[in-house]
């Protein structure tokens, strides 16, 4: 399952099958202002999916990525990553991304 599902967020790549969308088009999300990542679990905390959400969307409903992975796959968490203060996205590459990531 990749790609658009829903208006408001993206499934970036399918931990799963092991798909993932090309980093160009990854890189358009972020342009179309897809820029907080987040990862959804199981409850044996298997990750399933890494996608995007809209900015606008993260802050009236953080939580809708997770509501349709549960209905979809199973998924009982969704994590965000959340950058430090000063840290860029392009910064992120030479940090340990797992590190940032926090549960909701």
């Amino acid at each position: 399952m990749l790609g658009e599902i829903g208006e408001n967020f993206v499934i970036i790549e399918d931990h799963l099958d092991g798909f993932s969308l090309d980093e160009e088009t990854v890189d358009q999300y972020y342009e179309d202002d897809f820029t907080k990542k987040f990862r959804l679990y199981d409850d044996d905390d298997e990750l399933y999916y890494t996608g995007l959400i809209l900015d606008d969307s993260y802050d009236d409903d953080p939580f809708e990525p997770l509501d349709w992975a549960m209905n979809d796959s199973g998924c009982t968490r969704i994590d965000y990553l959340e950058l430090p203060e000063g840290i860029s996205p392009e910064e992120l590459e030479e940090l340990n991304e797992d590190d940032y990531y926090v549960t909701l």
